[in-house]
C-alpha cells in the first residue's frame, strides 16, 4: 500500500496526456510543493493524534474541551487520559458512574453507596475512595480532601449532596477526611 507522499501527479494523471511534454514539465514542478502539503494533512489530525502530542497543545485541548480538573493531572499520560475522557464524562455528569470516573481519573478508586442503601436522606451519598499509591504523592491530608471533594462536586448533579467520605490511604488505614450533614429544602 502507498501512502500519501509515494503518489505522484504522474500516478493519477490521465495516460493520454502524459506524452505531453508541458504536462510532464507541470508534473515535475507541482510534486515537491504537493508533498509540502501533504506532510502538514498530519498536523490537521489532532484527537486521532494525541498521544503524540505535545504537553502544549494537550493543554490547549484541554481547555477546549472543558476538562474540570486536568490541573490535578499528574503527568502526561494522565492528562491525555484526561482530554480522551472528557467528551464522554461531559455526557453523563450528574450520575455515580460520572463521580466514580471522575475520582478515577484523579488517582482514586471508588465505591458509591446512594442514599437508600445507607438509609440516609434522599439526595445524599457516601463515597468511600482507596488512594492509588503510584498517583497520590500528597502529604497533606486537607490537599487530597479538597482535591477529591473537589472532583465529586464538578461530577455529581446539584441536587445531591456528600454525606459521607471515607477515604484508605493505604490497605490498612481507613481515614475519615470528610464527614457532613446533608439537609433537605423540603
Amino acid at each position: 500500500m502507498k501512502s500519501l507522499n509515494d503518489i505522484s501527479l504522474e500516478n493519477i494523471a490521465p495516460s493520454s496526456i502524459l506524452g505531453d511534454e508541458n504536462i510532464n514539465a507541470i508534473i515535475n514542478a507541482l510534486n515537491p510543493e504537493l508533498n509540502i502539503i501533504t506532510d502538514f494533512i498530519a498536523e490537521e489530525f489532532i484527537y486521532s493524534r494525541i498521544n503524540e502530542l505535545d504537553s502544549g497543545v494537550l493543554d490547549l485541548l484541554a481547555w477546549q474541551f472543558h476538562v474540570d480538573f486536568y490541573d490535578l493531572a499528574k503527568d502526561l499520560p494522565a492528562k491525555r487520559k484526561q482530554v480522551i475522557n472528557s467528551i464522554q464524562w461531559h455526557m453523563k455528569k450528574g450520575t455515580a458512574w460520572a463521580i466514580l470516573k471522575a475520582l478515577d481519573m484523579i488517582g482514586v478508586d471508588a465505591e458509591f453507596i446512594n442514599w437508600y442503601e445507607f438509609g440516609g436522606e434522599p439526595y445524599t451519598f457516601k463515597i468511600k475512595a482507596n488512594l492509588r499509591h503510584d498517583y497520590f504523592n500528597y502529604s497533606n491530608k486537607d490537599e487530597i480532601t479538597q482535591n477529591i471533594i473537589r472532583a465529586i462536586n464538578e461530577a455529581k448533579a446539584t441536587r445531591s449532596f456528600l454525606a459521607h467520605l471515607e477515604t484508605t490511604l493505604n490497605e490498612t488505614d481507613k481515614t475519615n477526611l470528610f464527614a457532613g450533614i446533608a439537609q433537605g429544602t423540603g
